[in-house]
């Protein structure tokens, strides 16, 4: 009896390790597939740029991401024309190469954006990125190629909206903001556009690998700075997108 009592032990400690394997093994299965269903996803949210008709089209297409029952008529709120957009080339971008100098960049797209000031509040560049710490990437790169030029922080990062609102009564010939922060200074007309020659939008992809055309609440934001305050100046040629 004994012998069968620890035989019957023993096969019920053997079942219950080949139980215990068998879960482990689907629970890792599952978390494959859960890994992989979410890549598949991300991949599908991102937004593929092979020509330039695409580029000209890029607020649409984040547009239609946000918004999926987007009609075409409202599409026609966000469609750039080709001349309306500062540059095409992907491959020649800041946040693409590092090779390639912030400041010089801008040189290249808007000569003697840093210099000429004479309206308060309305920066003559305005550099839009999706994040605080990539903003604050952002500054330290352009003030460590010139120390000289006029900087606004117009992010949320250890600033409060109150100091970018007394800070803004000064003269900057440049900007480097976050959608959401820009959006409220906009909205509350301490930030004007008056001046304003280029809005230069972050193509930096994060580690999801969006850019901020593709990253939800930003795009959001940078879709309603667009259709609200950009299009109208962009229609009368008197502002362009760039790309960085």
């Amino acid at each position: 009896n004994n012998n069968n009592n620890n035989n019957n032990n023993n096969n019920n400690n053997n079942n219950n390790s080949l139980n215990q394997n068998t879960t482990e093994e689907q629970r890792k299965k599952k978390r494959q597939k859960q890994k992989e269903k979410k890549k598949r996803k991300n991949q599908q949210k991102q937004l593929q740029f092979s020509s330039n008709e695409d580029l000209n089209n890029l607020f649409c297409h984040s547009a239609k991401k946000i918004e999926s029952q987007i009609s075409e008529i409202e599409l026609n709120d966000y469609r750039l024309e080709e001349s309306q957009l500062a540059n095409n080339d992907l491959e020649n971008l800041p946040s693409r190469n590092t090779n390639i100098s912030l400041f010089n960049h801008f040189n290249k797209l808007l000569p003697k954006w840093n210099s000429g000031l004479n309206i308060a509040a309305s920066p003559r560049l305005i550099l839009i990125t999706d994040d605080c710490l990539r903003a604050a990437n952002l500054y330290t790169e352009l003030r460590g190629e010139n120390k000289h030029i006029a900087v606004a922080k117009l992010f949320s990062r250890h600033i409060k909206i109150e100091e970018q609102v007394e800070n803004l009564k000064k003269k900057y010939c440049c900007c480097v903001g976050t959608p959401n922060r820009l959006l409220k200074l906009l909205e509350m007309g301490a930030l004007k556009l008056d001046q304003c020659a280029m809005i230069a939008i972050d193509m930096h992809k994060n580690t999801k690998n969006f850019t901020i055309f593709e990253n939800k609440q930003p795009a959001e934001d940078l879709l309603k700075i667009f259709k609200q305050f950009l299009k109208p100046r962009i229609q009368q040629n008197l502002s362009k997108i760039a790309l960085f």
